[in-house]
C-alpha cells in the first residue's frame, strides 16, 4: 500500500514550511507527496520551489497561473498524481495544515489495512488569540468531529451542515468511479467550493458506512488563522458559502452505492472489512 498526500495551498508562508515537515517526517510508512500551490502571492512558491529543489523525487509540486480555489487545485492536482495504483491511498491535507506528528500516516495504514476505503478523523485548533478579538468560534470545535455514525441518509447530514472533517482519505480507486457531474449542481454549473462536500460526500455513498472508518485520535493540526475558509470576511470561501453549498449539494440524487464492492476488493486485493466483536 502506498500512500499520496496531496496539499492544496494558496497563501499560507507562514504554515507552509511546518506543514512540509510534518509529511516529510511521517515514519514507517511509503508515500509521495504533491503540493499545487493556487497563485499564491506572499511568497509561499519560493519556499516550495526550494524545499523541492531539496527533497526531489518524493516531492511533486504544481503551480497554477491564476487562483480558482481549492476544489479546481484538487482536481488538477488528481489529474498529475505520480503512479500509483487502485488499491493505494491518497490523503488530502491542506497546505496551512499539518499533521500532529510523525506517525499520523501509520494511523491511517491500520485503518486502511483492516479493509476500509475510506476514512476521515478528528484534529486539534491551533490559532493566535491576538489576532482575534472574541473567543474561537464554536462550529470549529472539535467535538463536532465525532463519528455521526446514525440513520439519518448521508444527504440529509449534509443539509444539516455537517462536515467530513480532516484528515479525510480514500482509495485511489473510488476517484476514478466518480461521476463527472459530482462537480455540479442541479443546473449544471460547477461548485467551486467545500471539497469534503463535493468529492467526499459521493465517495461515500458509494461505499456506505461499513466501508468508512473514523479516526478518533487526532492526527492533524488545524490552523484557524484570516486565511482560513471558515473565517467571516477572510480570504477563503467562508462560512456561508459552505453552507450554500451544502444546500446546493443537499438538493442533487444520491449517488447509488457501487454493487460490485467485493468484485473491486479482489481486483485490488483489498481485504473485507475486520469488524472488531
Amino acid at each position: 500500500m502506498k500512500f499520496c498526500v496531496v496539499s492544496c495551498v494558496h497563501n499560507a508562508k507562514d504554515f507552509i514550511q511546518n506543514h512540509l515537515d510534518s509529511v516529510k517526517g511521517q515514519k514507517h510508512v511509503d508515500f509521495v507527496h504533491l503540493v499545487i500551490d493556487d497563485a499564491s502571492t506572499d511568497g509561499t512558491f519560493d519556499i516550495l520551489r526550494e524545499e523541492k529543489k531539496k527533497r526531489g523525487e518524493d516531492f511533486k509540486l504544481l503551480r497554477k497561473k491564476s487562483r480558482g480555489g481549492g476544489v479546481q487545485s484538487f482536481r488538477m492536482a488528481m489529474d498529475h498524481l505520480p503512479p500509483l495504483e487502485g488499491k493505494d491511498v491518497i490523503v488530502e491535507l491542506d497546505g496551512d495544515d499539518y499533521f500532529l506528528h510523525d506517525q499520523a500516516l501509520r494511523k491511517i495504514e491500520e485503518a486502511h489495512a483492516d479493509g476500509y476505503l475510506a476514512t476521515y478523523g478528528n484534529y486539534q485548533i491551533e490559532w493566535d488569540p491576538d489576532q482575534w478579538s472574541e473567543d474561537l468560534p464554536p462550529h470549529l470545535s472539535t467535538s463536532r468531529c465525532g463519528p455521526k455514525i446514525t440513520s439519518m441518509p448521508l444527504r440529509q447530514q449534509v443539509k444539516n451542515t455537517f462536515r467530513y472533517t480532516a484528515v479525510r482519505t480514500f482509495r485511489k480507486f473510488l476517484w476514478d468511479l466518480l461521476p463527472e457531474d459530482v462537480w455540479e449542481d442541479k443546473d449544471g454549473e460547477i461548485i467551486p467550493h467545500c471539497k469534503d462536500i463535493i468529492y467526499f460526500l459521493p465517495i461515500l455513498e458509494m461505499i456506505d458506512w461499513e466501508n468508512l472508518k473514523y479516526i478518533e485520535d487526532p492526527i492533524m493540526i488545524y490552523n484557524y488563522h484570516p486565511n482560513s475558509d471558515f473565517v467571516t470576511g477572510g480570504h477563503g470561501c467562508g462560512a456561508e458559502a459552505q453552507i450554500h453549498t451544502s444546500i446546493k449539494v443537499s438538493e442533487k440524487s444520491p449517488i447509488p452505492k457501487l454493487s460490485n464492492i467485493n468484485e473491486l476488493r479482489d481486483k485490488f486485493d483489498i481485504p473485507v472489512v475486520f469488524m472488531e466483536d
